[in-house]
């Protein structure tokens, strides 16, 4: 992930990473035990681990927040439309297109199967038009795409020093929308974030001490996976769910303190999200969000034909690795040969992070966040964890 500086930040990258991974793992864990387990909700300790995989989407909504902020500060109109078009469309067309020729061939969803709902979903107004999103997980790439149109909206005329009144107006329309649906909270405080780093020019609490800034890291680490391993309610219209509930005003708070910490030089887990496997998942995290449905799909359909053949156990580890499997395959097809080459020629970059050779990279001890990578990157945000949407097509 780059600052405004142009900086490439290692931890959040591949905090992105793991929560795409998160995402996949929870979908196999809950379309196990619904599909091929019985019915129902995973069992035992793998309950509370697949609830934790699903605050990936609450990650990429912060995650998203402090990157866009950035990049709406340093970019032009024409720049910042072109990155963000080139970094989420192309990929969203492909499964949006791939879904809606599948469910009218084999008739999956039947009232996703209208002509009216494919054109909503590809003008990112199906969350206006009340029509469910097509391919699994993509409801928040149409919150995503808001997000990005209210933050430019609002901060390029700060910028400019111009048409103030425009950004006033916006930013009306933000507190509407983050009240519409408070899920939208965590994407403020990635905003939040940025804006204190801008500000005081501290990332993670530089100037506060290595002792103080870890106990707060590992402290705010602990309570948002405690925490997050519980189901969560976000409701609508307002934020009476969240004052009722006060865990989840907690964990916000939480996650938020931990990924501010990640910014600065005294972190203790920035250099683990550093490592190479979460880097790599984090470059593949927004085709990994949206492809891996496809590949539960079939390893699902595949092991229901196989009938009682395999034992309970025996059949978890075929679906788990069977659908590994597929996915890695899908993944890496369709990133390389299709969203990365389609944004190198529509941007003249290379995705950030699968490309870093021309990027000044942040020392691993010292990673802080992004701008040019579009979010990835899960059932819609009224729902109980605020989810990762249904486990399969």
């Amino acid at each position: 992930m780059i600052d405004r500086s142009g900086t490439f930040h290692l931890s959040l990258h591949g905090l992105r990473g793991l929560a795409a991974f998160g995402v996949f793992a929870a979908h196999c864990a809950n379309g196990y035990a619904l599909h091929l387990g019985g019915g129902g909700t995973p069992p035992g300790w793998l309950a509370p681990l697949a609830t934790i995989g699903t605050f990936g989407v609450e990650l990429f909504f912060l995650l998203s927040g402090y990157v866009i902020l950035r990049a709406s500060l340093r970019s032009s109109p024409r720049a910042f439309l072109a990155k963000r078009f080139w970094r989420l469309y192309p990929v969203f067309l492909l499964f949006t297109l791939a879904f809606f020729a599948l469910n009218g061939t084999f008739r999956i969803e039947p009232d996703k199967a209208g002509l009216d709902v494919l054109l909503w979903n590809l003008s990112f107004l199906n969350l206006f038009a009340g029509t469910p999103a097509l391919t699994p997980n993509a409801w928040t790439v149409t919150f995503e795409v808001c997000f990005y149109a209210l933050t430019f909206g609002v901060v390029y005329p700060i910028v400019r020093g111009r048409r103030r009144w425009l950004a006033a107006l916006v930013a009306l329309l933000g507190i509407a929308f983050a009240w519409r649906w408070p899920i939208s909270l965590y994407y403020v405080a990635g905003v939040g974030i940025a804006l204190l780093t801008l500000r005081t020019g501290s990332p993670g609490g530089a100037r506060l001490g290595r002792l103080p800034v870890r106990a707060l890291e590992l402290a705010a680490l602990a309570t948002m996976l405690l925490l997050a391993s519980s189901e969560r309610s976000y409701g609508s219209h307002g934020f009476s769910a969240i004052a009722e509930r006060p865990s989840t005003a907690v964990l916000l708070v939480a996650t938020a303190t931990y990924v501010w910490t990640l910014l600065g030089p005294h972190s203790l887990t920035a250099r683990l999200l550093a490592r190479p496997l979460p880097l790599a998942l984090g470059t593949v995290s927004y085709t990994l969000y949206l492809a891996h449905p496809y590949s539960y799909l079939v390893a699902r359909e595949f092991l229901l034909g196989a009938g009682g053949a395999l034992s309970d156990p025996a059949r978890l580890v075929a679906f788990v690795a069977l659908t590994a499997a597929l996915t890695a395959a899908l993944v890496h097809a369709v990133h390389r040969f299709y969203e990365a080459p389609l944004y190198r020629r529509g941007t003249g970059t290379a995705i950030v992070g699968g490309e870093r050779g021309s990027v000044p990279v942040a020392p691993s001890a010292a990673p802080a966040a992004s701008v040019a990578s579009a979010a990835g990157p899960v059932s819609p945000p009224v729902g109980p964890a605020g989810g990762a949407g249904a486990p399969g097509l």
